[in-house]
């Protein structure tokens, strides 16, 4: 059986550096991996306008993800104002349920940046609507 990872940061960038050792390694012993940013981190840059910031972010993100043979997604969230909201938790269960993932990795939820613990209270949030069936065309993340 392949091991799948989700490894779900705040920004772009969040899971390359807390994590990306470890999802090297995972890949390279056959995991799939897919790194989740809920938010470009576009606005994060002293100089650079958030939308020009935004697309060099993602590019990096994808480069990151492309070098260590991992998957890679961006939610459109906006930076500094993640939304700690049963919608953007259903917006992550969806992905939850499609990649069947094994393992998540995340953000401490204590962590002292607001984005980075409302990615963690989101993925846990996430995590628990997953679980849940929603009818026989949309079954629980923990079926077979």
């Amino acid at each position: 059986m392949t091991r799948t990872v989700l490894a779900i940061g705040a920004h772009i960038g969040d899971m390359d550096l807390t994590a990306g050792p470890t999802l090297a390694k995972l890949i390279l012993d056959g995991a799939n991996v897919t790194i989740v940013a809920l938010t470009p981190g576009e606005r994060s840059h002293p100089r650079l306008a958030p939308a020009e910031y935004k697309k060099q972010k993602i590019a990096e993100g994808e480069a990151f993800a492309t070098a260590i043979g991992a998957d890679f997604m961006v939610l459109n969230h906006s930076d500094g104002f993640l939304p700690d909201t049963d919608e953007a938790a259903a917006e992550l269960a969806i992905i939850i349920r499609d990649q069947q993932p094994d393992t998540l990795i995340t953000h401490w939820h204590q962590s002292h940046h607001q984005d980075h613990e409302r990615a963690a209270r989101l993925t846990m949030r996430a995590r628990h609507l997953a679980d849940i069936p929603l009818g026989p065309a949309d079954p629980s993340h923990l079926q077979p």
